[in-house]
């Protein structure tokens, strides 16, 4: 796979490109990560793909006609339970829109919430993606991305893995 740095429009596209007409399925928590696993029928004709979204920095769920709280920030591990707690509540529920904000900031909106992966300045010390989309399984999805990360090192920015496969040479059976 090969990677490449993205501009801000195309992460956006391809975050919608592997999240939108994607429910969530599960979720899976340790200490400092999440990840949220979604099911996309539309990435495929005929098949459901998992498509994960994993991340470290910190999360909120907006119920829709809710408030947004510009309260101190608090306690990262309590943070982290509130999320929890409200994502619960998502499971079933398809993304109908996706958006990446210039700050780093993934927005994933169901009719009823939108979930906030929001960069933080703590997020700036690791060398790792502070969060990640990407088809678990790179055998049945062909287009041109599997995964677009979010890194925040001196500065935002985004990554993309590309498979790399070239469809040209590509002959096919009568």
């Amino acid at each position: 796979m090969k990677k490449s740095n993205l501009t801000l429009a195309q992460a956006n596209s391809y975050a919608q490109e592997l999240l939108v007409g994607a429910y969530l399925d599960s979720f899976i928590v340790t200490s400092v990560s999440i990840l949220l696993r979604f099911i996309n029928p539309s990435l495929k004709e005929g098949s459901n793909l998992y498509v994960n979204g994993y991340f470290t920095c910190s999360a909120k769920v907006v119920r829709r006609g809710a408030m947004r709280s510009s309260q101190e920030k608090s306690d990262f591990f309590i943070e982290r339970s509130r999320f929890i707690g409200e994502i619960f509540f998502c499971i079933g529920k398809g993304i109908e829109n996706v958006h990446v904000e210039g700050d780093g900031t993934l927005v994933l909106v169901n009719g009823e919430a939108s979930v906030e992966l929001q960069v933080n300045p703590e997020d700036f010390e690791g060398d790792d993606s502070v969060w990640s989309v990407s088809v678990d399984s790179e055998e049945s999805y062909r287009t041109v991305v599997n995964s677009v990360s979010c890194m925040a090192d001196d500065s935002v920015h985004f990554v993309a893995e590309l498979l790399g496969r070239s469809h040209a040479g590509s002959s096919s059976q009568a």
